[in-house]
């Protein structure tokens, strides 16, 4: 997904807990997981490409991970913008999952004898869906696709051939790439949610209000 749509589902989600300056930091380093060391196949689960789909949630839970023991100590003055980085980190890798993969054409598939419903109407939390045995997302293959992301020659080679399963052909990045893109941003979002008040729980139970307190920058 494009930098603006991670840094403006971000913001609709947290903006009403977080102060400007820990706001962001979260979106820095949601930002950071498209730095170009991670890009080019070599960390495909940090946005569930590849069909990583395990991995990627599996890191997921790492970062959650992170969240709670930081928060378990900030009573010994563990930094709140640990808790952040984590957070930042996570949604990054949901919010790519709607846009990599083919949940939003499994959800349409599902409404199936009704006329398209209105994006918003997406549930992006269905788990016969999260688990359904077709889901899958696009790759990325160095040799294959690079050429794609090179100016001019990136628009012919698109002309001449785009392999089906692959992350050009299925990328739901940006409103260019047409209209299940709204599906995906609205998918996502709800995502973001769910997973923000999941860590809101977590940083609660392991180190009370003050934790919350440093996790949103105000303390």
């Amino acid at each position: 997904m494009h930098a603006q749509y991670h840094t403006a589902l971000i913001r609709k989600a947290l903006e009403a807990d977080f102060t400007e300056t820990a706001l962001g930091e979260v979106i820095a380093a949601n930002l950071g997981q498209d730095a170009l060391r991670y890009q080019l196949g070599n960390k495909p689960h940090f946005h569930c490409d590849n069909n990583k789909i395990a991995e990627s949630l599996a890191y997921v839970e790492e970062e959650h991970a992170v969240i709670a023991a930081v928060a378990a100590t900030i009573a010994a003055e563990a930094d709140g913008a640990q808790m952040r980085a984590a957070l930042g980190h996570l949604f990054h890798t949901v919010q790519d999952f709607y846009a990599h993969s083919n949940y939003v054409d499994l959800w349409l598939e599902s409404q199936r004898g009704r006329p398209r419903p209105p994006a918003e109407e997406i549930d992006g939390l269905v788990p016969g869906l999260l688990g359904h045995p077709g889901l899958r997302t696009g790759t990325f293959v160095m040799w294959r696709d690079l050429i794609y992301y090179v100016p001019l020659l990136g628009k012919l080679a698109r002309r001449i051939y785009v392999s089906p399963e692959s992350h050009e052909a299925m990328n739901l990045d940006g409103p260019e790439r047409g209209w299940k893109f709204w599906y995906a941003y609205a998918a996502a979002y709800q995502r973001t949610c769910a997973e923000y008040q999941r860590a809101v729980a977590t940083v609660r139970t392991a180190g009370g209000e003050a934790a919350l307190q440093a996790f949103w920058g105000q303390a």
